[in-house]
């Protein structure tokens, strides 16, 4: 598969104001049009273009190449807090139609019109906390599946195989008989036939749930066991530990005067 080639539309809106080629009908903002009467762009010039096409792919999360305008106008309300959420959408519903998605183009000299007068610094900063905020919905969004994950993981462990080891008790020890064999004349019925169960079946039954409920019975007996110890654990001190003594201070300890006199002489 051959790669498709790109290239930055930050260069090209560059190249357009440095060069002075910009027409006036090909772009709907007139911030473009103002930056080409400059001689040369600075150099944080040059790093909002490149950080505006930098947020663009940071908004496009699927990598098709557009993002709506909700989300444009979510993100620039982080960067721009002079203008909210709803004057933003009146700005790109004015040069757009309102179910229009953005290309990088569009998103670019929408930035240069919204954002151009801003420090960088300001700039950078909103984005990292529009970034902050997206983050802390997927983290919300990844704890609720986690929980419903664990949910199912217990029931799958105990609860599930149990009811379905009952089931199958149940089913295997029903008795279902009909009289077509010995009696040609019967009326057909429909829905669930005669059934019954005998004695031994009701017991052979009972057999699983009789240990589900042992099982469980042993669960809270082991939990409550050990919800003891741990309180016992932290309500007692510990004991008063000996200071360790090294071994020649004990060893000296045992030498009498007199030996001492000895290894004197």
């Amino acid at each position: 598969r051959a790669l498709k080639v790109v290239e930055s539309q930050a260069g090209q809106v560059y190249r357009r104001i440095s060069k002075g080629i910009l027409q006036p009908g090909k772009s709907s903002f007139r911030s473009l049009e103002q930056l080409q009467e400059q001689e040369h762009l600075s150099e944080s010039d040059t790093a909002k273009l490149i950080f505006f096409e930098n947020l663009f792919y940071m908004l496009d999360s699927d990598s098709n190449g557009l993002i709506a305008m909700e989300d444009a106008s979510v993100m620039l309300s982080f960067v721009n807090l002079s203008r909210s959420r709803d004057d933003l959408e009146k700005i790109l519903t004015a040069h757009f139609s309102e179910h229009h998605r953005l290309n990088c183009a569009d998103f670019v000299e929408i930035c240069v019109e919204i954002m151009w007068n801003l420090p960088f610094e300001e700039i950078r900063m909103g984005a990292e906390n529009y970034n902050s905020s997206y983050m802390r919905f997927t983290k919300l969004c990844a704890s609720y599946w986690l929980t419903w994950s664990k949910t199912v993981d217990r029931w799958c462990r105990f609860w599930l195989p149990m009811c379905f080891t009952v089931a199958l008790g149940i089913l295997f020890n029903l008795e279902l008989q009909d009289e077509y064999a010995t009696n040609p004349a019967a009326e057909m019925f429909q829905g669930f036939g005669p059934s019954y169960m005998t004695v031994a079946g009701v017991f052979r039954s009972l057999i699983m749930p009789f240990f589900a409920v042992i099982c469980i019975l042993a669960w809270l007996y082991m939990r409550k066991q050990a919800q003891k110890q741990k309180i016992t654990k932290e309500v007692t001190p510990e004991p008063d530990l000996k200071p360790i003594v090294p071994r020649w201070s004990v060893q000296q300890a045992k030498v009498t005067p007199a030996v001492m006199e000895d290894v004197e002489d």
